[in-house]
């Protein structure tokens, strides 16, 4: 699991209390608590022994490798697709809270996480 997290900032090899403290801004803290090897834990299901994820657990280490980054660019493909009304409330208020001074650029369908955003584009692509 830590290098899952990890993998969001290699170049600068980020220890265990980053880490940690990526989980934890990005919610992940508890789905990690609850495995039983934590931060050991080897994900996915293609590994033997390996642990999946649910589609909510997935992307909140997700959101805690671009936590741990720390690049003026950040970009979110559906960071709050498969979580409930009130998940995705709290997910983006830590989001806003945490960007500090970066730029987000969110790529989402949803109404609700396209409502929080300073300025909203919509660009329609078809291919024929």
């Amino acid at each position: 699991m830590a290098e899952n997290i990890a993998y969001g900032d290699l170049a600068s090899k980020p220890g265990e209390t980053k880490i940690k403290t990526a989980a934890n801004t990005a919610g992940a803290y508890s789905i990690i608590d609850r495995l039983t090897d934590n931060y050991d834990t080897l994900l996915g299901k293609w590994f033997k022994g390996g642990t999946d994820l649910s589609v909510v657990e997935w992307q909140r280490i997700a959101l805690a490798c671009a936590f741990l980054r720390q690049a003026p660019i950040i970009v979110l493909i559906e960071l709050t697709s498969a979580m409930d009304p009130w998940a995705e409330a709290d997910r983006l208020r830590r989001f806003r809270e945490l960007g500090g001074n970066r730029t987000a650029i969110i790529i989402t369908y949803r109404f609700t996480t396209a409502a929080v955003a300073d300025v909203v584009q919509q660009f329609v692509l078809l291919i024929l």
